[in-house]
């Protein structure tokens, strides 16, 4: 208890020089290499969290915070969602894998937000909805999906998906 995190260490930019300026402002040309792999807008440095420190944010903002877990399960839903909105832009079908723990749940939620946006949404559950746990956060947001009437499918035939959404594993995930 009360261990303290090392700070993020962030990756590593690559330095986009200006090639040409249009008006008063320098156009910047990505290097082809990187191009296809960063997200719209991209803004600049990513950080990279361990499992350990991912874990560790999680367990500060429950209990000595007092956050509940679904509204940190909504919260990050709103951010998928966000995202999910800027890189299908518009077009096709957001499949979106769902494990039964948080992530899943994480998952869950952001179907809500997704289909409120209008977006055709198609939530794949990759084991059966009685595998959700009682009482949990994500089964919480099952139940609202269901509610919702969003469609729940119990394989991965993805056929063509705009954007596929992965939260079937979490920090959660214990191998022996």
């Amino acid at each position: 208890k009360g261990q303290v995190l090392q700070p993020m260490q962030p990756s590593r930019p690559r330095k986009i020089q200006p090639t040409d300026t249009k008006g008063d402002r320098p156009h910047r040309r990505i290097p082809r290499g990187i191009r296809r792999s960063l997200p719209p807008r991209y803004t600049g440095l990513v950080p990279h969290l361990t499992r350990e420190q991912s874990r560790e944010i999680d367990r500060i903002a429950t209990e000595e915070l007092r956050i509940p877990g679904l509204l940190l399960m909504e919260n990050a839903a709103i951010g998928v969602a966000a995202a999910a909105l800027e890189l299908a832009g518009g077009s096709g079908h957001v499949a979106i894998l769902c494990g039964p723990g948080n992530n899943g749940g994480d998952g869950l939620a952001a179907a809500r937000h997704l289909s409120n946006r209008g977006v055709d949404v198609r939530v794949h559950l990759a084991l059966p909805a009685d595998a959700y746990r009682d009482g949990s956060d994500a089964a919480t947001n099952l139940a609202i999906v269901r509610a919702m009437g969003i469609a729940l499918r119990e394989d991965l035939d993805l056929s063509r998906p705009a954007l596929v959404i992965d939260a079937l594993l979490g920090t959660g995930l214990v191998r022996d």
